[in-house]
This record gives structure tokens, sequence and C-alpha cells, in this order.
């Protein structure tokens, strides 16, 4: 799903506190709120409401959450769990090493 997609990336370049890229970070927000899954969309909540930035280990696991369940959503089906575990989404994704 490119909204989720969309999302990922505008999260990690908002770093640079760019004013266009601020902009398309909304968007992206407003099209997860739309079409995400609700579970995808709780995750965000709790981001924004604790974190809102990458700039803490706490913060980091967080947004590693949103992608758990973005991948949940799309990649893997009710009746199985995911193997990829959070710890790897913030090495791989994020490059933070625990």
């Amino acid at each position: 799903m490119n909204a989720y997609s969309d999302f990922i990336s505008q999260v990690v370049e908002s770093v640079r506190e760019d004013e266009d890229n601020g902009i398309e970070l909304k968007k992206s927000i407003g099209n997860l709120i739309l079409f995400g899954n609700d579970s995808v969309v709780n995750e965000m909540i709790n981001f924004y409401k604790y974190y809102g930035v990458l700039d803490s280990t706490q913060a980091n696991e967080s947004f590693a959450k949103i992608i758990s369940k973005m991948r949940k959503d799309i990649v893997v089906n009710d009746k199985k769990q995911s193997e990829i575990s959070l710890e790897d989404i913030i090495l791989l994704y994020i490059g933070v090493k625990r």
C-alpha cells in the first residue's frame, strides 16, 4: 500500500525539518487516516501522542510498531504471526542498534 510506504518515508525524512516535507507528511497522515487499517492508525496515534519525531530509543520502538502493524496488514495473514521482530525492524529501517 503506497500510503504506508509514503508515511514511513516522510516520518524518517521529517528529521530534516523541511517545510515541503511537512506538507507531504500531513498528506501521508491524511491518507492513512482514510485508508489505513485501524490497528495501524492506533499505533500512529500512540507515536504522535508520546513522541512525534524519531529522537529517542522509545520513539524508534514506537515507530517500529507502526511498521510492524503495516506489515501485518499487507503481508501476514491473520493466522500467522510475523517472524520479524521490532528490534529487527528498527535495525533494518532506522539503522539504530539497541
